[in-house]
């Protein structure tokens, strides 16, 4: 959790929010013709529910506006437009740089400082920080009056504040948000926002080793989300589970990071997961568990197997792995290692520009690439040495053997792939499953204390999500649908599962495979993608994740498949 507020980036929706929370109407575009833009605007609110109708107003508002040059008007049309493709990176960016240009020509000061803010948002979600930083700057810079947008923009200054280990910095940001809160009675208007604010308070001063002052916050954050009925509250247990560590207290670390567990887990919070193993992990390094330890560790190396993401934080459980395959002489692992940890630099380095310096640590670049060097030539030499003639040996007989074995897998290899294969191209519009168990939660529904008709609204958004192909998105996270179908995570995860037989990410992923396996059914470009492009184009986050969904949901791989469509 430290160096970054790994939570859930609800600044993005602080404005999307509104998209979605009322019911929508079918409308005919024909009928706003005499509408006035004030009035289009409460129009686009109220069909906010269908993001297609919704486009389809702002569309004609823009033209509208265009026509008569209110260029007020214009700028507005577009931030709404912005709204209608949240889930749509490269879309969104387009309409608020449309929105920002007209802005300044016409020094719109209030609409630079909302296009700015949600600019800053795309990129912070897409992993840009620095120009997450230049825009969010912006959009204070244009801000006349400390009202909400403000304090939504100081908010979000100062995680990334936290970011690059301003810490201090970033609190008194927090603490000029609290004011405004508490002044507002946004700790009884805007809940969530609130429990957010305490939380970012803990997680800085966690940072700072001030630990009073973090389970200052973290009880009071604890009791204040424990009323918000939706177990919220282990965020604030997961995080004084990092304070404790800090402390040394070991025993209270890990019982809190062992109660947050499930529920991260549950909301498939990927980054705050791996961060529990990390800091679990460690605690069984210090006691000399190694079992366990290595157990944790490789829990945390399979999550970024699974999301291809890297955290600042679960860095050192790849040295702790290297240090203990070196221990054990054991060349090859460590080598296996010291190659991941300087993949995961690659990407922190990226990212994390401006902190890159206090990564690393024990195992710098340089040393890594020595090191890797260093073991390369040493397996090299391993597999040189030895006795020769045993080797001459075993050589007919291992030959043997294995031509039999290669013949006998390859002949059941292709039997089977060739049945996989049939069965793809006999699929029409029946849904992808994968062959392996999926342990989804079989809660009934009804405990969810969801009407028929809400669970109805939901499932049809979720139609909507899967029509509009917003899977395609790279970085879909749980927390983003939810906002999407207008509901909360815990009831969508529950839902996933009772009606689509899945857990999320399994979820997303069958949808990807399937757009994948349609389109180099019928497209025959598309079949000339390499893997790593059709990769991106499914919204992968890198071509290891996504070869492993294709061949999981399907059982062969995409060469095998293109290659008996082209033939």
């Amino acid at each position: 959790m430290f160096g970054k507020i790994y939570y859930n980036i609800f600044f993005l929706f602080s404005f999307i929010l509104v998209m979605g929370q009322q019911n929508s109407v079918t409308i005919k575009i024909d009928t706003l013709s005499n509408k006035s833009f004030a009035e289009l605007k409460d129009i686009f609110y109220e069909n906010s529910g269908n993001s297609s109708i919704a486009r389809d107003i702002a569309q004609f508002t823009l033209h509208k506006a265009t026509i008569v040059k209110d260029n007020r008007a214009i700028a507005n049309s577009y931030i709404r437009l912005y709204a209608t493709y949240f889930n749509d990176i490269v879309n969104g960016k387009k309409y608020l740089d449309s929105s920002i240009a007209i802005s300044e020509r016409y020094n719109l000061k209030d609409l630079l400082a909302e296009s700015y803010f949600y600019r800053g948002s795309l990129h912070y979600y897409s992993g840009k920080d620095e120009e997450a930083s230049y825009d969010f700057l912006k959009a204070k810079s244009y801000v006349t009056e400390k009202e909400g947008i403000y304090y939504k923009i100081i908010f979000n200054i100062g995680i990334l504040k936290v970011d690059i280990g301003k810490n201090e910095e970033a609190i008194q940001l927090f603490e000029e948000c609290l004011k405004y809160d508490l002044a507002n009675g946004r700790d009884k208007t805007r809940k969530q926002d609130f429990s957010e604010t305490l939380y970012a308070f803990s997680t800085a001063y966690t940072n700072i080793k001030l630990h009073d002052s973090a389970t200052k916050y973290s009880t009071k954050g604890y009791k204040f989300a424990k009323k918000l009925n939706d177990s919220s509250h282990l965020m604030f247990t997961y995080i004084e589970g990092n304070n404790k560590f800090f402390q040394k207290m070991y025993r209270e670390s890990k019982d809190s990071l062992l109660k947050s567990i499930p529920y991260l887990a549950e909301i498939e919070d990927f980054p705050n997961l791996a961060i529990a193993y990390h800091y679990l992990g460690k605690i069984n390094e210090i006691q000399s568990n190694e079992e366990k330890m290595i157990s944790y560790f490789k829990k945390v190396d399979s999550i970024f197997d699974e999301t291809g993401y890297a955290y600042p934080e679960t860095r050192k459980s790849y040295e702790s792995l290297i240090r203990y395959y070196e221990k054990n002489n054991d060349s090859e692992n460590q080598l296996f290692y010291v190659k991941k940890l300087l993949h995961i630099d690659s990407i922190l380095n990226n990212r994390y520009r401006n902190i890159s310096t206090s990564i690393h640590e024990e195992f710098d670049t340089k040393n890594l690439l020595i090191e890797k060097d260093f073991l390369e030539s040493k397996l090299k030499r391993s597999e040189e040495f030895g006795n020769k003639s045993r080797r001459n040996i075993y050589i007919l007989i291992t030959l043997l053997l294995g031509l039999s074995t290669i013949l006998i897998y390859n002949y059941k290899k292709r039997k089977k792939y060739k049945k996989k294969f049939l069965e793809l191209m006999k699929l029409t519009d029946t849904p992808i499953s994968s062959e392996e168990e999926t342990r989804v939660d079989n809660e009934p529904i009804s405990d969810l204390d969801l009407n028929e008709e809400t669970i109805n609204s939901i499932l049809n958004k979720l139609k909507s999500f899967e029509g509009e192909k917003g899977f395609l998105q790279k970085g879909i996270t749980l927390n983003l649908v939810a906002k999407k179908c207008d509901t909360n995570s815990k009831y969508l995860s529950k839902i996933i599962n009772k009606h689509k037989e899945n857990n999320f990410r399994n979820y997303i992923n069958s949808l990807r495979i399937e757009y994948v396996v349609k389109e180099l059914k019928e497209n025959r470009n598309f079949r000339k993608y390499t893997v790593k492009a059709i990769a991106d184009e499914a919204g992968f986050s890198n071509s290891e994740s996504y070869s492993r969904a294709f061949y999981k949901f399907t059982g062969i791989h995409t060469s095998y498949f293109i290659k008996n469509i082209n033939h």
